[in-house]
């Protein structure tokens, strides 16, 4: 029971932080999402711009298991703070997903999955 209510509390904990922007949940959702933005392209010429898209898409979609900062390890998450994958495997698994992870390949365009890999990159300490 406590630990019922320990994970309720993180879970309320994960969703103050975020902000009015929700997960996509529904396959229509995604498939409206990845539309827009084959549509009308993240600006990308500004590395900052770049990098605060990919943030944006990183909180959308990854936050609820890995966490802001890639170490919360929810269902089973793995903690991307301790990553060793290359750019080319972070890509793979984001795309097709991996174990319990979702495959992203039909919520994201491939430029915004490289994004967000190159963001998680940010995210390692060491």
């Amino acid at each position: 029971m406590k630990k019922l209510i320990v994970f309720a509390c993180l879970l309320f904990a994960v969703a103050a932080c975020q902000k009015e922007e929700k997960p996509m949940s529904s396959p229509a959702d995604r498939k409206k999402a990845k539309t827009e933005a084959k549509a009308t392209p993240a600006k990308t010429s500004k590395k900052s711009d770049a990098n605060a898209e990919a943030k944006r898409i990183y909180k959308l979609n990854c936050v609820v298991c890995h966490g802001i900062k890639g170490d919360m390890g929810a269902s089973g998450a793995h903690d991307l703070t301790k990553s060793e994958l290359s750019l080319k495997e972070r890509i793979t698994v984001i795309t097709n997903g991996r174990k319990t992870m979702t495959p992203f390949k039909d919520v994201l365009t491939k430029d915004q999955i490289k994004s967000v890999a190159k963001y998680v990159e940010t995210l390692r300490t060491e």
